[in-house]
């Protein structure tokens, strides 16, 4: 059986310390495992690009949807603060939720991390 991933990439070559720093936000990351927080599978250095492999959301982000349902308005609600909460509990904190960053697959509502900042415990 085949699966199908997301590829995200970060372009541009950084500073040895930013590049570590998001490496390291990517391998805390890949740690996570959680229904309501987006997988990351792997990562890859190609040419001073960062890559990562990422479950496939293949339903579309929040971005421009309208819930008039309270009921699913709820359940969305608990689904991403499930989600942070994981984050949380492992001293990861998501720099800013927006709608972009809230994706959908199978009837789940996932929290797609960009950078974190990562505090020590």
């Amino acid at each position: 059986m085949s699966r199908v991933f997301a590829l995200k990439v970060i372009y541009r070559n950084h500073e040895d310390l930013v590049r570590r720093q998001i490496c390291t936000e990517i391998e805390i990351l890949h740690n996570v495992d959680n229904l309501n927080v987006v997988k990351c599978h792997d990562m890859f250095d190609h040419n001073g690009e960062i890559q990562v492999l990422l479950e496939y959301m293949d339903r579309g982000s929040l971005e421009g949807m309208h819930i008039a349902n309270k009921r699913q308005l709820s359940d969305l609600a608990h689904q991403i603060l499930a989600g942070l909460a994981c984050l949380h509990q492992r001293h990861i904190v998501h720099r800013y939720i927006k709608p972009l960053k809230v994706v959908n697959w199978a009837q789940r509502w996932w929290v797609d991390l960009d950078f974190l900042a990562v505090g020590g415990a």
